[in-house]
């Protein structure tokens, strides 16, 4: 691939992780400090930024510890429970604690630490506390796996918090799905989701020089495997003039988020672009696919439950986020098919040679008839997590899955959806099972699996973790 395409600038979230280890006078703690030493440095090798470390044996420290931690914005604190404790130690230091914290007790024989723990467990379990509570020592992986991955999902936690999420243009299709209980979710996560007329793309594309549209289509060119310039069944054609166009809708999209702070668009498209009888009769399916490969999640049809889902997706990974739709199902190889009507990251593909830009088809611009690229190739074959967000009160969750995605070609040979990115995922679980619990069509998919994570999330947040 090009070194400027798919080279997705977005980083993950590294988490800021604070660890008070909690002990109490006469009782055992000659090895606790080596024991917190070693904690510190493998949460650091498994990704987590750690600070703290310090041993506390009252209740105002522990307290003061905690208070630190707050205001050095910790993601997540760790109360590591290194002897037998009053419960009180920890209880009283997160009975009002927003911020997400673990409990986590040495298993030796002589600290005695279990015992204890479970008291200030269990008493925070019937207070309605939500935390994680891990038992075993820094040498098992096990143990530091499972806190790095409570603390990736709060450091998400974190960044939802605060972040603006830009809806451009309004609900597509009737799609229901498409938007989202601002209320509770400003309630729960924190996010805002501002509005922006597709007037706003339109004129930042007339500011845009032709030559910085130019400089992105040479880098365009020089990432694909081909042009098709004429489907000659339908005499559907697309040219360098479609491509400046859609290389300008970029251009444009990118200005928004830039000027406006956003963390993720998700922008309608059909039919204020895509439209030659409503709108400007050029789609948005390249440029979409070029804002995701820089690192700027943005989801088709303003679909922003699945904006939101991209970010988290994005921001747990450091990976770019594939935005597609429910297609069919392949029920000899036990999979579903995703199918995104163009738009793509190229980063995704197999390989650069199966990369092709198809005439976007005329049937897009409804009412009228629509220019510009899709993007066309099966995405790359491998182990992949697809998630989706949704609902509101009473019914938030996020739907989650894993699968492996198949090395299979396009298809349907002859019939438009070949144009067009897509995925044949052998799902781990019940094909029905899945489909019914669906979120609507829209999935995003990345790569590993982070079922795990996006469970802790939910957790933190307190929504359903629909597995």
């Amino acid at each position: 691939m090009n070194s400027d395409i798919g080279s997705n600038k977005a980083m993950p979230a590294i988490p800021k992780v604070r660890l008070i280890a909690v002990t109490k006078p006469r009782e055992y703690a000659e090895n606790i400090p080596e024991l917190v030493k070693e904690a510190v440095q493998r949460l650091g090798a498994a990704g987590c930024e750690v600070t703290g470390g310090d041993i506390v044996s009252d209740e105002a420290g522990v307290i003061a510890e905690t208070s630190r931690a707050v205001a050095e914005k910790a993601d997540l604190i760790v109360y590591l429970i290194g002897t037998w404790i009053l419960a009180p130690q920890v209880v009283s230091s997160v009975r009002a604690l927003k911020v997400p914290f673990c409990l986590w007790s040495l298993t030796t024989i002589a600290n005695f630490a279990l015992g204890g723990a479970t008291v200030a467990k269990y008493t925070l379990q019937e207070m309605g506390a939500r935390f994680k509570f891990i038992a075993g020592l820094p040498e098992e992986d096990c143990v530091i796996e499972a806190i790095a991955k409570r603390a990736r999902a709060a450091a998400v936690a974190a960044r939802l918090a605060g972040a603006k999420f830009g809806e451009i243009g309004g609900k597509s299709m009737g799609m229901y799905n498409a938007t989202i209980d601002e209320f509770y979710w400003k309630q729960v996560a924190g996010f805002d989701l501002p509005h922006y007329d597709t007037y706003w793309v339109i004129k930042n594309m007339e500011r845009v020089p032709d030559e910085e549209a130019r400089e992105v289509l040479a880098r365009v060119k020089e990432t694909v495997g081909h042009i098709v310039s004429e489907v000659s069944e339908t005499g559907e054609t697309l040219n360098d003039e479609d491509l400046l166009v859609q290389c300008k809708i970029y251009l444009a999209l990118k200005k928004i988020v830039e000027d406006e702070g956003l963390d993720a668009i998700g922008n309608k498209c059909q039919p204020e672009l895509s439209s030659s009888a409503c709108g400007l009769g050029w789609a948005a399916c390249l440029s979409h696919s070029l804002l995701n490969d820089d690192g700027i999640m943005c989801a088709c049809e303003a679909d922003m439950p699945s904006c939101v889902t991209m970010f988290i997706l994005n921001r747990l990974t450091g990976q770019t986020v594939f935005f597609g739709d429910l297609n069919s199902v392949v029920r000899e190889k036990g999979a579903i098919r995703l199918i995104n009507c163009g738009s793509g990251p190229l980063s995704m593909a197999r390989d650069r040679d199966s990369i092709a830009l198809w005439p976007v088809p005329v049937m897009m611009g409804y009412p009228g008839t629509s220019r510009g690229a899709t993007t066309s190739f099966p995405l790359r074959p491998g182990l992949v997590t697809i998630a989706k967000l949704g609902g509101g009160k009473g019914t938030a969750r996020i739907h989650m899955a894993t699968g492996t995605v198949l090395d299979m070609p396009l298809e349907p040979r002859g019939l438009f959806p070949e144009r067009w990115p897509q995925a044949v995922i052998r799902l781990d679980g019940d094909i029905d099972s899945f489909l019914e619990k669906a979120i609507g069509q829209h999935y995003l998919l990345v790569y590993g699996d982070w079922k795990p994570e996006l469970a802790a999330l939910c957790d933190i947040l307190g929504v359903k973790a629909d597995i």
